[in-house]
C-alpha cells in the first residue's frame, strides 16, 4: 500500500477508535442533565427568537452556541414540522418539556469538533515533524483522557479544534506568505478567541510569523512595505473575526464586565488561592503530568530536546504558542486542568517526535530488518497509549451507569416526606425532571408526585447559617465534597464559607451519603437533616 494511503487509513483509524470512546455512554445521566445548561439554553434562545445576542460572555463560546442553534432550529423543522426559515417559538417549550434531547444534539456536536480536530493534528504533526511523527502523535491527542470524553455540552472540543486550526492556518502562513493566507489565519484567530479568550494567545506565533516575513523583505522597500500592510490587515482580521463570532460582545459591555468578573472571580474554591507564579508552576509541575501519561512525558521531552537542538522555526513555533498559552492562563486568579487542553496536541505531536526520531538513532546504531523500527514504532505508541486507553475505558464504564448528582437526586425525590423543604448546591443534584417554576433558582418538584419545595443555588453559605435555613423552612441541605471538603481548609481565605460548612457538618443530622465509585462519576454527596 502507497505511503499516502497507508496514513489516511491508519488515520481513519484513529478516528474510528476515538470516536468510539466518545460516542460510549453519550446518553450519561439523561433524561437529568448535570452539566451547565447555559450553552444549550443560549442556542435555545437564538433558534426559538431569532435574537443573536447570547445574553452570556463568560467564555464566549460562540463557535459552539450559533451552531448549535442552526442545529435545534433544523432539527426541529425536519422532525416537527416548524419552520424552516423563520425563527420557532414552539423550540422553547420543546425544551421546558423535554430538554434531554436538546442536550444529547449538544454532546453530539461536541463529539463532531473533537473529531475534526484529529487531523489537523496529524496534518500540524506532519509539517512540523514528518508523518510518522503526525500519526502517533494524532493518536496519543485523540486519546487524552480529558474533559472532552465527559459527555457534556462545553466549550472542550471547541477551543481544541478552533485552536488546532489557528496553528494550522499560521503554518500555512509561514509556508506560502501572502494576503489571502494572512486575513485567514487572522479570521481563524478571532474565531479562536471567539471559542475562548485565552486563545488570544495565537496572536503571538501569528506576529512572530509577520515579524519574520518583514524581516526577509527589509531590504525590499516597495515588498516591505506592502507586506507590513499584509501583516496589519491580517492582524485587523483577527479583530473582524471576532468581531463576527461576537458582535453582542461590544454591545453588551456591562454584560461582558459582569460576567467576565463573576467567571474568572478569585472564588472557586480548589482552583483558587494561587499567584500568576503559582498558577504557573502548578500547570508546569502538577497539571501537566497529570494530563499525561509517564512515557508520553518521557517522549515529549526527547521531542523538545531535539526541537530545540536543530531550531527548524515551524517546531519552535509550536513551543513559543506552548509557553505563551501557559503564560496566558496563569494570567488568570484560577487554575483548571482542563484550560490546558488546547496545548496537549502539542506535546502528543512532540512526544510522537521523539518517540520516531529515537527510534531512528536506534536504527543507525547498526543495520536493523526493516519491520524491526517499525514494530518498535509500534510497541511505543502502545505503550504511550495504554495508560490513557485503560482511564478512558474506566471514564466510559462511569458515564455508562448513574452519576452520583443522578444517584442523589432519585434518592431524595424517593425518601424524604411529601412536600419538604430543601436547599441545595449545583454541585450535588441535578434539576428535576418535572417542576414548577417559583423564580430564579426555586420551583416545586413534581416528579413522581413528591412535590418537593427545592432552592438552588451556587454554594449553601450564601444565604447564611444552618440555622437561617431552618427558620426558614428548610430543613433538609444537600451538599458536596466539592465545598464541604475543601472550604474547612482554608478558613483564612473564606472564613464565612468554612464556618458554614464546619456548623453544618457539626450540627447536621446525616440522612444519606453517595459515594463515587468505579461505576459511578461525581463527587460524594451528602444530604443533611437540620435539627
Amino acid at each position: 500500500m502507497p505511503t499516502q494511503w497507508r496514513s489516511r487509513a491508519l488515520l481513519a483509524g484513529i478516528i474510528g477508535i476515538a470516536l468510539f470512546f466518545h460516542l460510549w455512554g453519550i446518553s450519561r445521566d439523561l433524561p437529568y442533565i448535570v452539566e451547565d445548561p447555559v450553552f444549550a439554553k443560549s442556542a435555545m434562545h437564538i433558534a426559538a427568537s431569532g435574537n443573536l445576542n447570547p445574553h452570556q460572555f463568560a467564555h464566549p463560546g460562540s463557535t459552539l452556541i450559533y451552531p448549535l442553534a442552526a442545529v435545534y432550529h433544523f432539527w426541529h423543522a425536519a422532525a416537527h414540522g416548524g419552520s424552516w426559515w423563520r425563527p420557532d417559538t414552539q423550540l422553547e417549550g420543546q425544551y421546558t418539556a423535554d430538554p434531554a434531547l436538546f442536550h444529547l444534539l449538544g454532546r453530539l456536536l461536541t463529539v463532531v469538533y473533537a473529531l475534526l480536530s484529529v487531523p489537523l493534528i496529524y496534518w500540524i504533526g506532519r509539517e512540523c515533524f514528518g508523518d510518522t511523527a503526525g500519526l502517533i502523535g494524532a493518536l496519543l491527542a485523540a486519546l487524552h483522557p480529558t474533559e472532552i470524553f465527559d459527555k457534556s455540552v462545553r466549550t472542550d472540543s471547541a477551543s481544541l479544534l478552533f485552536c488546532m486550526i489557528g496553528l494550522w492556518c499560521c503554518l500555512r502562513l509561514y509556508r506560502r506568505p501572502n494576503i489571502t493566507h494572512q486575513l485567514i489565519t487572522g479570521a481563524a484567530i478571532g474565531l479562536a478567541i471567539g471559542t475562548k479568550y485565552y486563545l488570544g494567545t495565537l496572536v503571538a506565533p501569528l506576529l512572530v510569523i509577520d515579524a519574520t516575513i518583514l524581516w526577509r523583505t527589509k531590504t525590499q522597500p516597495g515588498n516591505w512595505q506592502r507586506w507590513l500592510a499584509a501583516c496589519c490587515a491580517g492582524l485587523a482580521a483577527v479583530a473582524l473575526g471576532f468581531a463576527c463570532s461576537t458582535p453582542y460582545f461590544f454591545i453588551e459591555v456591562a454584560r461582558v464586565q459582569g460576567d467576565l468578573g463573576h467567571h474568572l472571580e478569585a472564588m472557586h474554591v480548589g482552583a483558587d488561592g494561587f499567584s500568576r507564579a503559582g498558577n504557573f508552576y502548578w500547570y508546569l509541575t502538577e497539571a501537566l503530568p497529570a494530563s499525561l501519561a509517564w512515557p508520553q512525558q518521557v517522549a515529549a521531552a526527547i521531542g523538545i530536546a531535539i526541537v530545540l537542538w536543530t531550531r527548524r522555526f515551524e517546531p519552535l513555533l509550536l513551543l513559543l504558542f506552548t509557553l505563551t498559552f501557559l503564560l496566558g492562563i496563569s494570567i488568570s486568579a484560577l487554575h483548571w486542568q482542563r484550560w490546558l487542553i488546547p496545548v496537549l496536541p502539542v506535546f502528543a505531536m512532540l512526544a510522537g517526535h521523539g518517540l520516531d526520531r529515537a527510534v531512528a538513532y536506534l536504527s543507525s546504531l547498526r543495520p536493523l530488518p526493516r519491520f524491526v523500527p517499525q514494530a518498535l514504532l509500534a510497541c511505543g505508541a502502545v505503550l504511550a497509549t495504554a495508560q490513557p486507553l485503560q482511564q478512558l475505558i474506566a471514564m466510559d464504564r462511569r458515564y455508562s451507569n448513574p452519576t452520583t448528582y443522578v444517584l442523589a437526586r432519585k434518592w431524595v425525590e424517593e425518601n424524604l416526606p411529601p412536600g419538604s423543604a430543601l436547599a441545595y448546591e449545583w454541585d450535588t443534584l441535578p434539576s428535576p425532571i418535572k417542576f414548577d417554576s417559583l423564580g430564579p433558582g426555586t420551583w416545586i418538584n413534581r416528579t413522581n408526585g413528591c412535590n418537593l419545595t427545592e432552592l438552588s443555588m451556587s454554594h449553601l453559605s450564601v444565604r447564611g447559617t444552618p440555622s437561617a435555613y431552618a427558620r426558614g423552612g428548610y430543613h433538609y441541605l444537600v451538599t458536596s465534597s466539592l465545598l464541604y471538603a475543601n472550604y474547612p481548609a482554608m478558613p483564612e481565605r473564606h472564613p464565612a464559607e468554612a464556618a458554614f460548612y464546619t456548623e453544618l457538618l457539626a450540627k447536621g443530622r446525616l440522612l444519606h451519603q453517595v459515594d463515587p465509585s468505579p461505576t459511578s462519576e461525581g463527587p460524594q454527596i451528602r444530604v443533611y437533616e437540620l435539627r
